[in-house]
């Protein structure tokens, strides 16, 4: 029926042509509809002698671009350079064709049905019909045309400067590094990397980090490639972090690549965060002792510097450990001089850098556990309304979620809050499951198990709290397990 109607009344192919299409197109409606197309336009401009039957969709496509005439088919190859969408705008700024036969050559293509268009011609928008015929007219440029053509489209994107060349980092770095200019893609694909971060798409950011990542591979391990790879295993870091677990072995080897560099690089505003990195992962491994030996270290560089930022973070990295240490006051004294360090709008970035959370809504939120634990509640409550408070306003997920886990252990603290610890593990779970972090995911399972065992549903407690420890034994988190069979202990 599709070919009978794209035939029409008034034109005739022979019926074994007709019986060809349909088997050669296995039910595909485009093949079907397309090679129809080029079947009639070569009957069109026929002499007389047989029309023949492409093998192939790309065959067919090939040959309707063919009949299109170089113009056209130089446009499609661009466009589909460019990507299944592409500008007018774009187009010509890449093109070495002048706009009226640019425009002649669009609307060619336009007219065939080929592509799709939005807006006038100067302004407009195109779409390829599918990606298949992208992928035709792209198949068909030699590999120096490909890479000579993405090095035209990096140019007229760079060119373009301001908002347009920031709104997508990765696309410039797509076509640089088809263009063969690698190190140029490094930085674009670092740039891409530190924008999901900030709108906390961890795993975007992980891909785009992993990227800039492996076209350094081919480098020699010199000072050069360090400087360049360093900033980028200190973001990673963190973000593989919140994605999998502070503790996690997808973090480990980036954690401890990072710290190696820095050192070689014997800079210490460099190594600052690696340093951090390692010690947070090494905090949840219950390396402990070496997690002291690395704030001496930031402590030490601190000084050195006069560096109140490195300071921060110096304090950030020692609370945790008094806190495992069961050193409650001084984790409180270290959480209170890092606030009165810390400035909101300064150290944005930190959490990009450090832990993967903003050390503000952490010092408020463990030192209200503290704060807890030392027979303070209503300090305790007030504090972590703060923590909460702050990690909303900042619009930060992985901070919010850890807030929130540490608002449950306070919950959790002699007596028991039940229906506190069900309420906000219920609100953590749903975030870490939205957001994919496993971590504190493997945690909300565990106090909701406990809450539920306390309200009097045991075996669903249970249940939920095996679920939640087979997680944190599979991202090797020692320290969460360690407290997670504490909690499932009965009382």
């Amino acid at each position: 029926m599709l070919v009978k109607g794209l035939i029409g009344a008034e034109a005739r192919l022979p019926n074994d042509v007709a019986d060809a299409i349909v088997e050669r197109c296995d039910g595909i409606p485009l093949f079907l509809e397309e090679l129809t197309k080029v079947i009639l336009e070569e009957a069109a401009n026929a002499t007389g002698g047989p029309v023949s039957v492409p093998p192939t969709l790309h065959t067919s496509l090939l040959a309707r671009l063919e009949r299109l005439g170089p113009d056209a088919k130089e446009v499609a190859q661009i466009g589909a350079a460019i990507g299944r969408q592409f500008s007018f705008e774009l187009l010509a700024a890449s093109a070495a064709q002048n706009r009226p036969k640019l425009e002649a050559a669009t609307v060619a293509l336009v007219e065939a049905g080929l592509v799709f268009q939005r807006g006038a011609i100067q302004q407009a928008g195109f779409l390829f019909k599918h990606a298949l015929v992208q992928e035709a007219a792209y198949g068909n440029l030699l590999r120096a045309q490909r890479q000579l053509l993405h090095g035209r489209i990096a140019d007229a994107l760079l060119a373009a400067g301001g908002e347009d060349a920031a709104a997508a980092p990765e696309i410039i770095a797509h076509h640089l590094e088809r263009g063969g200019r690698s190190l140029e893609a490094v930085s674009y694909w670092r740039q891409a990397g530190e924008r999901a971060v900030r709108r906390a798409a961890n795993r975007e950011a992980i891909e785009h980090f992993r990227h800039a990542l492996s076209l350094l591979e081919a480098r020699p391990e010199t000072n050069e490639r360090w400087h360049v790879e360093l900033p980028i295993l200190s973001q990673l870091g963190p973000a593989l972090m919140s994605v999998y677990g502070w503790s996690a072995p997808e973090a480990e080897e980036i954690v401890e690549r990072g710290a190696r560099i820095a050192r070689r690089l014997q800079s210490s505003e460099n190594l600052a965060p690696s340093i951090a990195n390692l010690a947070v992962f090494n905090i949840y491994r219950g390396r402990l002792d070496q997690v002291e030996e690395a704030s001496d270290d930031l402590f030490r560089i601190a000084r050195e510097l006069d560096d109140p930022d490195v300071m921060l973070q110096a304090h950030h990295c020692i609370w945790p450990v008094r806190w495992h240490r069961g050193q409650l006051a001084l984790a409180l004294e270290h959480a209170d001089e890092a606030l009165v360090l810390y400035d909101e709008e300064r150290h944005a970035s930190h959490r990009h850098l450090y832990f993967g959370h903003d050390p503000a809504v952490c010092a408020l939120a463990l030192g209200a556990a503290a704060q807890c634990l030392l027979g303070h509640p209503a300090r305790a409550m007030h504090r972590h309304g703060e923590a909460i408070t702050l990690a909303r306003r900042m619009r930060d997920p992985p901070s919010l979620a850890h807030s929130m886990f540490l608002s449950c252990t306070s919950s959790q603290a002699p007596g028991g809050n039940a229906a506190a610890v069900f309420a906000a593990a219920t609100e953590l779970r749903e975030l870490s499951e939205q957001l994919g972090f496993s971590q504190f995911q493997a945690c909300a399972q565990m106090f909701l198990g406990w809450a539920l065992a306390r309200s009097g549903e045991a075996l669903q407690g249970i249940a939920q709290m095996s679920e939640g420890l087979g997680i944190l034994q599979r991202i090797g988190a020692s320290m969460f397990m360690r407290a997670g069979c504490l909690m499932a202990t009965p009382t």
